[in-house]
């Protein structure tokens, strides 16, 4: 994570490269603000900015620290966050340190902190979240210790207010810091941390992300252009974590649909196809057109797989890249092209006003041949 990926933030990020420079980075960090406001990925940020050790305006992204800490395995740098009872453990003995492959995990997929995603990653039960006595005196611990690789050594606690009481025994580590140590927390709700606490850290107030940097935040995800952003960026109102589940829901609701269409084409019975088609027509113009613009989307990625077998250069959700896997069976290049051209077609078609029964209709059966790889004998010209 570095700087520039941060949305929404300059200001507060500017003034800690200031703060670098002139080394007068505060010892202890209370990142305050609304959820989904990328708090977590502004410390993440600050702490790999912190250890880079070719840092310009960012972080470098090549340098040995930064390889490190982009894998979240920097050791250096060490996160305390709310954590559940470990399956084999007490509950006092929990601590971070037993949760940390699936946190590493979560940071990558959704480093814009939303803490009941990851409760629920790591509990099924009703199991209340805290971050617990032991943690804190690990905390204070790891940061007695000389740096392994780094010049400063570096706590980030992500959602303070579920230390409660027990961060009154880190008070005498915020208070007399070891050389070259920083403690970053970071909270959305001022009220629930003890007043000793913040009297002895230096607020920053990460703002919403407003309308337009939200915008360009979705611009850089390349998702297909048939996504509502309008509406999306509306829901979200400066929520990056809620306008990230509206986006890939939207996407999840249209590959569902697609995946329901190619299932129903392929087997051709009317009883299933009219149905389908009925309930497609039934949708507006423009939500026709957005869902033919997603299944271009997809076999445009489909394609990308086909030519180079590489996964992970997809832009498509792991549902999507699952179903990818799947269908490389039956569609091969030349099949995912022709349902490419028959989906442009579509759209100059609806623009033109066609009835939605009768184009659903044809394209299904239209589907099922090239699916199944037979000829067509004529083209069907729409005037």
């Amino acid at each position: 994570m570095r700087f520039q990926d941060i949305p929404g933030q300059k200001q507060t990020i500017t003034q800690f490269k200031t703060m670098m420079a002139n080394d007068q980075l505060p010892h202890a960090i209370l990142l305050l603000g609304p959820r989904g406001n990328a708090k977590l990925a502004t410390a993440i940020a600050l702490a790999n900015y912190i250890q880079c050790t070719d840092r310009g305006d960012d972080s470098c992204g090549q340098c040995r620290s930064c390889q490190k800490s982009h894998k979240y395995v920097h050791p250096d740098i060490h996160f305390s966050f709310p954590v559940v009872k470990k399956e084999g453990q007490k509950r006092e003995d929990t601590t971070s340190q037993h949760f940390m492959p699936a946190f590493r995990e979560f940071i990558s997929e959704q480093p814009f902190d939303e803490i009941q995603s990851w409760i629920k990653k790591i509990t099924n039960t009703t199991s209340i979240a805290n971050i617990n006595t032991k943690e804190c005196n690990e905390i204070v611990k790891k940061l007695g210790m000389q740096s392994f690789e780094g010049d400063y050594k570096i706590q980030i606690i992500w959602m303070a207010e579920y230390l409660a009481k027990d961060s009154n025994r880190l008070l005498k580590l915020i208070e007399e810091p070891t050389d070259k140590t920083i403690l970053i927390l970071i909270a959305e709700k001022q009220e629930q941390i003890l007043a000793t606490i913040l009297s002895r850290c230096q607020i920053f107030t990460l703002s919403k992300v407003n309308d337009e940097e939200m915008e360009r935040y979705l611009d850089q995800l390349n998702l297909p252009a048939s996504l509502n952003r309008k509406e999306i960026i509306q829901l979200a109102n400066g929520d990056i974590d809620k306008a990230n589940s509206l986006a890939f829901k939207q996407q999840s609701d249209r590959s569902s649909l697609l995946l329901n269409w190619m299932r129903i084409a392929w087997r051709s019975h009317p009883d299933d196809v009219f149905p389908f088609v009925n309930d497609l027509a039934r949708s507006t113009k423009d939500e026709q057109i957005a869902f033919l613009e997603y299944g271009i989307h997809f076999f445009r990625e489909f394609l990308v797989y086909v030519y180079t077998k590489d996964l992970h250069a997809l832009r498509l959700s792991e549902a999507e890249k699952n179903t990818a896997l799947k269908m490389i069976k039956t569609i091969d290049e030349e099949k995912a092209q022709k349902i490419s051209e028959m989906l442009t077609e579509s759209i100059h078609l609806i623009n033109r006003n066609i009835s939605g029964k009768i184009l659903f209709s044809a394209k299904s059966f239209q589907l099922s041949r090239i699916m199944k790889g037979i000829e067509e004998k004529e083209s069907i010209t729409y005037k």
